[in-house]
């Protein structure tokens, strides 16, 4: 998962810091599944 490769398409500043925010979000949480499954 890559977080820069996909362009936003999205009207108004509101929706596309919106859309931000989720991907971010799905993004830290798959990063703490990675990281506790690591951990043991």
């Amino acid at each position: 998962m890559k977080m820069g490769d996909t362009i936003l398409r999205c009207i108004g500043q509101t929706r596309a810091r919106c859309k931000i925010g989720l991907r971010n979000l799905s993004y830290n949480i798959d990063r703490y599944a990675m990281l506790v499954i690591a951990m043991g």
